[in-house]
């Protein structure tokens, strides 16, 4: 009893000093009673620690008082009833009209900010009272509760507002549109406001509620999935267009986290399988578990971008290892070629590698205690396999001392790795011709143009040739950035565009420099990686730029490449940065990248990358600008996501890369751990921790210069792999509202 009497008293006495309140300042709607007292009240919940049940329950008296309130605004609706009656015709009308599109309005908004389909459902009914958008929501599988906080939004605003409608319209019109839009608390602010209009405002409160509880319901199995169909071709285009289907070569950042950030700018979702089925550094994926994935919970799609090394062997690093017999690879090969059948329409484009000439090496520590060709029997293998195959009369004593080094068992199952990998590789090419695959790309990494790999590399692509495939199968220096080519590929595939590309180096001799790491030229490397993109090269009139700066440009021709992408963004055609001087030093690339901070010309990029293999650094590059003019050209581009990107791309290619990863690793150092590529507890989490200090003061900043009108709404910084070779940053930028 007296929490009843404290509770309703409580409310009674808020609401008066509230009303009060606003008196005194003037009626202004910012200080509504509704809203004040509301806030008020929540406050008072929260401090107490007072369940909002227990606080219904004290004040169910004035809740029931709500139903002869409503009854009384039947008085001025009786006033009233000539001038009803003589505009019964264009009421009805508006009433209609209104309630259409306040219906229609919120789905669309709903949608667009990418609402699910329960929340789109409980915002239908927003504009009825909310007992009655309560039931209705219930009934057209929406949320009740939700609902109902809609109404009373819908009803705050309406009463905000309802001042500055009368203003501007005749008190039947404003009566109308507030009944219409904001029901109850409308209505009862115009009460106090017009007589007159608070009749009219009754009115459509009460017809209004009549028709949606009766119409929405009957309508909402067609009305709320085709309401934008109807009205906004853009939106229904989005609806309609599947999402892309994405098995990752691995779960680090650049293979699994940046497709789907792709899909985010394009406005076109990127699907994978649960993170848990990737595996994890040296814990290998679980090829049948993604298989079954792809046949049963994933979604039906028009773009399927498909890992062979994930999907025969469990990943990258598996690739590497003798660990998966060729028997079983193939089965898993075959059950691939259902895909088809299930997809006759699709595109299906798969990549993997051609075994780079070493395995993962790692430390015999921890999980790497067990691992395939350990410390220091890698150091051997890696020697052994950059040896000309046959080694040349210099190489071959060292060849001798390499093999009794390793030793036979050792160096046989490597040899047998390579052989199924070249083995399974021929059978992706067969595919191809067969149809079960449209396009197949082998990636080389880490390669010098000479080694174990090139016969292999020469065969596969005669191989190709003989069975006359032409471009739809390619081999290509690198390996990390050809997931994102792909997807890139079927984001312009689905806007129905063949994005054109312009390409810029840094010095006049660009096109022919060539990483350490790769066995063909930038030039070559890059026309490559266009024709994965889907694109072509086209200097004259190009849909974007490609700028490459290479080690070594100089001050002079730094100056004209900053002021040659100026140009090209003042003529409104997208630029893409791949910054290479890395391989000059680390130090160059943090300059010229501070450069363009400074200059505002790193927050007009459409692209950024650096880091990394050449080919890793221009694939990323071109897959984000690509995603971008993708958008752009099917109106569904997101501006935030694209920013987000850029973002991380800054916070990861320069701030770890440059100078936070150096420190980590002399920290190591210091500590006496020098080997940095598998750390164990408590030195990881230690190292992990150290990292997230260090790099989100740096990203902080680096923001600040990029997008000062953006704030981080959330970061989150790890060491993925337990080494110190690469950064996982999850952020979510928003706009920075001014004061």
């Amino acid at each position: 009893m007296l929490s009843v009497v404290l509770w309703t008293s409580a409310t009674i006495g808020v609401y008066l000093v509230a009303q009060r309140l606003a008196r005194a300042c003037g009626d202004t709607p910012l200080l509504h009673p509704v809203v004040t007292s509301t806030l008020a009240l929540i406050a008072a919940l929260a401090l107490t620690h007072t369940p909002y049940a227990r606080y219904a329950r004290a004040t169910s008296g004035l809740s029931f008082l709500l139903i002869p309130a409503t009854i009384a605004l039947a008085v001025p609706l009786f006033r009233e009833l000539r001038a009803i009656a003589r505009d019964a015709a264009a009421i009805v009308s508006a009433l209609v009209c209104g309630s259409a599109a306040i219906v229609l309005s919120a789905v669309w908004l709903a949608r667009a900010f990418g609402c699910s389909d329960a929340i789109v459902r409980s915002f239908a009914s927003k504009a009825v009272t909310t007992p009655v958008a309560m039931a209705v929501s219930a009934q057209i599988g929406g949320i009740p509760a939700l609902a109902g906080v809609f109404a009373v939004l819908s009803g705050v605003v309406g009463a905000l507002v309802a001042r500055a409608v009368l203003s501007r319209a005749p008190h039947r019109i404003a009566g109308v549109a507030i009944g219409t839009a904001s029901h109850g608390v409308g209505t009862a602010r115009l009460f106090a406001l017009d007589r007159s209009a608070s009749a009219f405002s009754g009115l459509a409160m009460g017809l209004n509620a009549v028709l949606t509880a009766i119409v929405l319901p009957l309508v909402a199995r067609w009305l709320l999935p085709l309401a934008l169909i109807a009205l906004f071709a853009t939106s229904s285009a989005r609806a309609a267009q599947p999402p892309i289907v994405y098995v990752p070569l691995d779960d680090r950042p650049v293979t699994q986290q940046l497709p789907e950030l792709l899909g985010e700018i394009a406005g076109r979702r990127v699907v994978e399988p649960p993170r848990a089925l990737l595996g994890h550094y040296l814990r290998f994926g679980d090829p049948d578990a993604i298989v079954a994935w792809l046949y049963g919970r994933a979604p039906a799609s028009d773009a399927y971008v498909l890992s062979s090394d994930m999907l025969l062997y469990g990943g990258l690093v598996a690739s590497r290892v003798p660990a998966t017999p060729y028997a079983t690879a193939v089965l898993r090969l075959r059950a691939l070629d259902r895909l088809r059948a299930r997809a006759p329409r699709a595109w299906i484009g798969v990549f993997g590698t051609i075994m780079r000439l070493a395995p993962t090496g790692v430390p015999p520590i921890g999980d790497g205690a067990s691992f395939f060709a350990a410390y220091p029997a890698w150091t051997y293998l890696q020697a052994y396999a950059n040896l000309h195959d046959p080694p040349l009369p210099s190489e071959r004593a060292d060849a001798a001392r390499l093999r009794a080094l390793i030793g036979e068992p050792l160096l046989r199952a490597y040899l047998d790795a390579r052989t199924r990998d070249y083995g399974l590789d021929r059978l992706l090419i067969e595919r191809v011709r067969a149809g079960s695959f449209d396009e197949v790309v082998l990636g080389q990494d880490d390669a010098k143009p000479y080694g174990l790999h090139v016969p292999e590399y020469r065969a596969l692509a005669a191989y190709a040739d003989a069975l006359g495939l032409g471009d739809r199968v390619a081999i290509e220096p690198g390996a990390d950035e050809l997931g994102m080519a792909y997807v890139a590929r079927a984001l312009a595939r689905g806007a129905r565009w063949r994005p054109r590309v312009a390409i810029r180096y840094s010095t006049p001799d660009g096109a022919a420099y060539q990483d350490p790491l790769e066995f063909a030229s930038i030039g070559d490397t890059i026309a490559r990686l266009i024709a994965r993109c889907g694109g072509v090269r086209d200097d004259l009139h190009p849909d974007l730029t490609l700028f490459v700066r290479v080690p070594h440009t100089g001050a002079v021709l730094d100056r004209a490449f900053v002021q040659a992408m100026r140009s090209s963004i003042a003529a409104d055609v997208p630029v893409a940065l791949a910054d290479l001087s890395f391989e000059g030093s680390y130090e160059d690339q943090g300059a010229f990248a501070q450069r363009l901070l400074d200059d505002g010309v790193a927050s007009r990029l459409d692209a950024y990358a650096s880091w990394n293999t050449d080919a890793n650094t221009v694939g990323t590059a071109l897959a984000e600008a690509i995603a971008a003019g993708s958008g752009r050209r099917v109106g569904r581009y997101d501006a935030l996501a694209h920013a987000t990107f850029t973002f991380m791309r800054f916070a990861d290619d320069v701030d770890f890369h440059v100078a936070v990863r150096p420190a980590l690793n002399a920290w190591l150092d210091a500590r006496g751990v020098t080997d940095h590529t598998l750390l164990v507890a408590p030195i990881a989490d230690e190292t992990d921790a150290r990292n997230r200090a260090l790099l989100w003061y740096a990203a902080q900043r680096t923001l600040a210069q990029l997008y000062p009108n953006l704030h981080v709404a959330a970061l989150r910084i790890t060491l993925p792999w337990q080494r110190t070779f690469e950064t996982r940053i999850e952020a979510r930028l928003a706009p920075t509202l001014s004061p």
